[in-house]
């Protein structure tokens, strides 16, 4: 999360256009730097090459690598030119499938707010999102949230602590957990 906060930081202090697109498959189409072996899958082994690894050619999910590689494709993607940006996007959607999504409204169930005159960005995750009213109040009784909360902070702790933020932001409603925030975990 703080390199996402260290992205919007530079957006609201040079007010660039923030974009969002969603990549089907992304950290597949990552190029890989070094060589790369895995075991053969299960069920894949060849009849007396059981002991044969994989070279892989492209990134898989799951690989350390992926986010870094897939975000080098894309590192110099910033900008206050909107038609440039389009641009990009075109050429971008020849390559990869993907959906245009428009400006960023929300990141990692965080809602954005841009105010380019004070150049700043706001985050909305707050109590007020808390259920208030019966019906709701019992439907996220049934939620699992707080499992969830707490599978990832195992990840967090484990092999990803760049979610460290996030799972603090949504860790303080626990308690009483709302739609939003809900929306927030999944």
């Amino acid at each position: 999360m703080s390199s996402i906060r260290v992205v919007l930081g530079l957006v609201a202090s040079l007010d660039l256009e923030i974009k969002q697109m969603d990549v089907k498959t992304a950290f597949l189409h990552g190029d890989l730097d070094k060589e790369i072996y895995m075991e053969q899958p299960k069920d894949f082994t060849i009849k007396e090459k059981e002991d044969y690894v994989c070279k892989l050619k492209k990134s898989l999910y799951g690989l350390k690598q992926a986010p870094r590689q897939w975000y080098k494709k894309f590192e110099s993607v910033m900008g206050k030119n909107v038609s440039r940006i389009d641009k990009l996007k075109k050429q971008l959607s020849k390559s990869f499938s993907m959906k245009d999504l428009g400006p960023t409204k929300k990141i990692l169930g965080i809602r954005i707010e841009k105010d380019r005159a004070s150049k700043k960005l706001h985050f909305k995750l707050s109590s007020r999102h808390n259920p208030s009213i019966y019906k709701e109040k019992k439907d996220m009784r049934r939620v699992t949230y707080a499992s969830i909360v707490g599978s990832l902070m195992y990840v967090m702790v484990c092999t990803r602590p760049d979610i460290a933020y996030a799972i603090g932001v949504v860790s303080h409603f626990v308690s009483n957990p709302g739609r939003l925030h809900w929306e927030a975990v999944k």
